[in-house]
């Protein structure tokens, strides 16, 4: 194997046509030549990290006596700690009973893990379920419940009670209920059960923390363990769902004071490194749920949009559950396309209304309706027939019985005339030819005749009807799931159309906050094909063979059909991205080490004549220390000059461009808004949206830079960074092209050592290539965590404002409040304005500096391993006087991982399927990035002249002088932007400071 560095048919049944097609790796056609070599990559590291861990066993206690085994020990360890799972977090997210906690039992396979309550959201807290690595048989079911702080359940008291106090007169208090006040009762009766609840609202915070002990539960983390599913869920239940009300029993029920609960499981889903997150219900009656929920979705890597599918499109979930604040955040990071809207419950169907409302019958079904009604017919007149048969053979059982009576009578007054002329006289009986008792009798039998061949009809009749019945309810069975897949195909349609419309809206909306006119930049992934999927969890169990007790569903007749399977592999597809990248970061750092071991291990053969003359010796040295400083400095000077355009960037194109606070925009949006103001809404929800306007308020701030800000963080530094690892790949091209020139002219021959070393050098470049790139990735999530900063910031400087309208009591209170924040914000909306754009500045400065040691960090590890590897070169080929005695030891070791390496080599020989092949890492850079407007682009923006391609005839003088012409020109452009000139001439001064130390 060769390893070099570098960058149907259509459905036939509804159940095929309910879903879109499986995606490709999990379909049984040939391999495309791309995942051919994604698999060959996997089977090389898979085998590399096997050989790895017997190489760090192998030399651990040797790396004292042998010193060159230290570095492979060390990248060996360090390349074993590469292989782990990832951690991709899917938040799955609804409003309450739209079967979130139903939906992932049946992605896990399980009947029962997680509660399911549709009457009350089941899960009030946040719940993460994910790979339970434990071995231990007892432990493999695993949950860690994490309980909030003490203060944070004052802080909850408090709110509890005003929630109670200030209820509308009348409202009366109960589980039940979805009110504020009664989801707060819920949570007081069930940490305090027993207790009177107008003697807990009228207590002290405090004072109920002596009340009941709580000091071995706040603060704390409980871990359960379990064996099977069904007992685990009933242990795990207590702290999850929200039905269970403490104060029935005389016990405390915790789920209140929980703020995490994690599941680890060994399910296959799992295995690949999702993370399923069951969020709070949205819209659910507890605000503080909402907030957890919101919250949480920060940290999301995808967001699956669950509602039960009569609710789909009348309530309009596209728009609803992602509000205008969820959607900028969602623009600004990226995420736009990490949206999956999944519509749950599709057994519960009427076919005769969705027939109806979808005009079925003159379109899709109408062969499949036409069938029925031929089948209703035949039926009916396979009805009518038996019916009428039913009633011949009734009138024939009443002539029948009439009939033998007459008969019975003749023959019983025959037989005693008989036996009176026996008696009387021995002379026999004549018979009468024309007697009307043949007669009779012969009608009798006529008569059982014909009720002999109605039963035979009524028969025949029956069976047709069993047939007709038969192929009635498959006909039905056909048309539900016709209906089934109708309503799926119309809903997934008409959640495409409004998912893009409310973008568009967006768009619109902050392209005018932007108040640019130049026309859009087409939008190239923001739009792409949204995922919808439509399940049923209920008729997946019930194929599985789950809940007995149930009715079989109708109109699912495999699992394939309920679409759990298809969006199993949907789920498992997210985590594909961060497998492969963690198979490429083994992948490279392996081959670089093998290469390394193959050297040391075969020194004794590889070594022979490479000793070199004292004069080529130095010519040697003098030709790497001109090359390696002109790479340096010119490295460095790349870093100093992306880092200046990021912050240019940064500068004129987000902070310069947020306008101050517009009160009145403000106020309508907020406190005077349709929304906001109505005669119907209490002061008491009122209060509580007033917490919610630290978001409104960063949002304002931000949206007129939503669209600036995607396309800064998402593009432009993006294209920075892969601009840089391209310059510093050409550079190294440069160096590598300078050194095998040196070479090949001061060791006259071609020299084998020094091949080698440019070899191990050409496989460190996509080490470095990933390390921007991972540069680039902490950068941007750094960048969503900025703008998700404002929020509590500013929260914290109106907090007054909130606790002055917590305060108010009594009539005239709600004119009270926003009176008292339209005088908050007319005295403070500057301050806001200018400590965000400060908090902003703050960020941007901090992140670019992080940003800026990570790309030198980059950097300077290539460098250290091209000065080391020749330096080691140059080591051994330096003449050594006398002969060295060869360490026996040493050779014993090299020949035992020479033999390990070769059976390795073996072993990947038969395994891949193309050895030859040339397998390469990912580009870590390959991606479409949007078009960039020139105007955007300032003079930083340009790039300083390329390192010469005749840089071997460069001298060191040359290249020093390059360097200062290069700060003059750095200094003469950080004068044009006085924002920006402490931090370029600190970026300066670091630049100078690297190149003064050399390597």
């Amino acid at each position: 194997m060769k390893v070099e560095p570098g960058t149907g048919t259509e459905p036939t049944s509804p159940q095929q046509r309910q879903g879109s097609p499986v995606p490709p790796s999990h379909l049984d056609s040939p391999v495309e030549p791309d995942e051919t070599c994604e698999r060959d990559k996997k089977i090389v590291a898979t085998h590399g990290l096997s050989f790895l861990k017997q190489f760090v066993q192998l030399v651990q206690d040797k790396t004292i006596s042998f010193p060159a085994c230290r570095p492979f020990h060390e990248e060996a360890e360090a390349i074993l700690k590469l292989d782990d799972i990832p951690r991709v977090l899917v938040g799955v997210l609804g409003y309450t009973g739209s079967g979130k906690s139903s939906l992932i039992n049946a992605l896990v396979d399980e009947e029962m893990l997680l509660p399911c309550n549709a009457m009350r959201a089941s899960t009030s807290a946040v719940v993460e379920l994910s790979w339970n690595k434990s071995s231990i048989p007892s432990q493999a079911y695993t949950a860690e419940v994490e309980f909030i702080s003490e203060k944070e359940w004052l802080d909850e008291l408090e709110l509890l009670r005003l929630d109670i106090k200030d209820r509308p007169e009348g409202e009366q208090l109960t589980s039940k209920s979805s009110s504020e006040a009664s989801a707060s009762y819920s949570k007081l009766s069930a940490v305090y059960p027993g207790i009177d609840i107008a003697k807990l609202i009228d207590m002290p915070p405090k004072k109920l923390l002596k009340i009941t002990d709580l000091s071995k539960i706040l603060g704390q983390t409980k871990i359960i363990y379990g064996t099977k599913a069904n007992a685990f869920h009933k242990e795990i239940k207590a702290y999850i769902d929200s039905s269970n009300h403490g104060g029935r029993s005389g016990q405390i029920a915790y789920w209140p004071l929980i703020r995490l609960i994690k599941i680890y499981t060994k399910v296959p889903i799992l295995q690949s490194g999702l993370v399923l997150v069951d969020l709070p219900g949205v819209g659910d009656s507890n605000a503080g749920r909402r907030q957890v929920a919101e919250r949480y979705m920060k940290s999301l890597d995808h967001v699956w949009i669950v509602a039960d599918i009569v609710r789909a499109v009348d309530d309009q979930i596209a728009k609803d559950l992602m509000g205008r604040t969820f959607r900028t955040r969602l623009l600004m990071d990226g995420k736009y396309n990490a949206v999956t809207f999944i519509m749950t419950k599709t057994d519960n169907i009427n076919p005769d209304e969705v027939i109806s409302s979808l005009n079925l019958g003159e379109s899709g079904m109408k062969s499949l309706l036409e069938e029925e009604t031929q089948l209703k017919e035949a039926l009916e007149e396979a009805k009518e027939g038996l019916q009428k048969c039913k009633n011949a053979q009734k009138e024939f059982r009443k002539e029948l019985k009439s009939l033998s009576a007459v008969v019975k009578g003749t023959k019983s007054a025959t037989g005693r005339k008989r036996k009176h002329s026996e008696t009387e006289s021995a002379e026999p009986e004549v018979t009468n030819p024309g007697n009307s008792s043949g007669d009779q009798s012969e009608q009798l039998r006529m008569l059982q005749e014909s009720m002999t061949d109605s039963k035979k009809q009524a028969q025949k009749l029956e069976t047709l009807i069993r047939q007709k019945n038969k192929m009635l309810n498959k006909q039905i069975v056909l048309i539900k799931s016709g209906c089934i897949t109708e309503r799926n195909i119309y809903t997934q349609t008409r959640l495409k159309e409004d998912f893009e419309r409310g973008f568009r809206e967006l768009d619109q909306e902050l392209k005018e906050a932007e108040d640019n006119d130049r026309p859009e930049v087409e939008r190239q992934d923001l739009l792409r094909d949204l995922e919808t999927f439509c399940i049923s969890s209920k008729a997946f169990q019930k194929l599985k063979g789950r809940f007995p007790r149930d009715a079989d569903i109708v109109g699912f007749d495999t699992v394939q059909a309920t679409n759990i399977p298809r969006l199993h592999d949907f789920a498992v597809n997210l985590t594909s991205g961060e497998r492969s990248k963690i198979v490429d970061a083994i992948f490279i750092r392996w081959n670089s080490l093998k290469h390394r071991l193959n050297s040391w291990v075969k020194e004794r053969d590889l070594n022979v004549d490479i000793d070199l003359s004292s004069s080529q010796v130095k010519a040697l040295r003098e030709a790497l220390e001109k090359s390696f400083s002109m790479l340096q400095t010119s490295t460095e000077k790349d870093i100093t000059k992306s880092v200046k355009n990021i912050r240019t960037k940064l500068t004129k194109q987000v902070t310069k461009k947020i306008p101050p606070i517009n009160l009145d925009n403000w106020e309508k949006e907020t406190i005077y808004s349709e929304e906001y103001s109505a005669s119907n809404i209490h002061f008491q929800t009122w209060r509580a949206i007033c917490f919610e306007w630290n978001a409104g308020i960063a949002d304002g701030l931000l949206r007129s830079v939503s669209r600036p800000w995607k396309k800064v963080f998402q593009d432009r530094i993006f294209q920075v960074h892969k601009d840089h690892s391209s310059k510093v790949v050409n550079l190294l091209q440069e160096f590598l092209a300078c050194m095998e020139q040196a070479l090949m002219g001061i060791c006259e021959t071609p020299y084998a050592p020094g091949n080698r070393v440019l070899e191990q050098i050409r496989l460190r470049q996509p080490i470095f290539e990933q390390s921007v790139a991972e540069a680039y990735a902490r950068f941007k999530e750094d960048g969503q965590s900025c703008h998700r900063g404002l929020e509590p910031l500013i929260k914290e400087k109106i907090r007054p404002a909130y606790e002055t309208c917590c305060e108010q009591r009594g009539k005239g209170s709600l004119l009270k409040m926003k009176e008292e924040f339209t005088k908050f914000f007319e005295d403070n909306a500057d301050e806001i304005y200018s400590m965000s754009i400060q908090f902003l500045k703050k960020r941007f400065n901090i992140m670019t500096e992080t940003n800026k040691k990570l790309l030198k960090s980059a950097s300077s590890e290539l460098r250290e391993v091209i000065r080391r590897e020749f330096e080691e070169m140059i080591s051994n080929a330096t003449p050594k006087p006398g002969t060295i005695k060869p360490d026996e030891e040493k050779l014993a070791l090299q020949e035992s991982i020479l033999q390990k390496l070769n059976q390795l080599e073996e072993t990947l020989q038969k395994e891949l399927e193309n050895p030859e092949s040339e397998l390469k890492a990912a580009d870590p850079f390959a991606r479409c990035v949007s078009d960039v407007h020139k105007s955007d682009e300032s003079d930083e923006d340009e790039d300083d002249s390329d390192l010469s391609s005749e840089a071997d005839c460069k001298t060191n003088s040359d290249v020093s002088s390059d360097a200062e012409n290069s700060n003059e020109k750095n200094s003469d452009e950080e004068n044009s932007d006085e924002e920006n000139s402490d931090e370029e001439n600190s970026d300066k001064e670091n630049s100078e400071v690297v190149s003064d130390e050399g390597f």
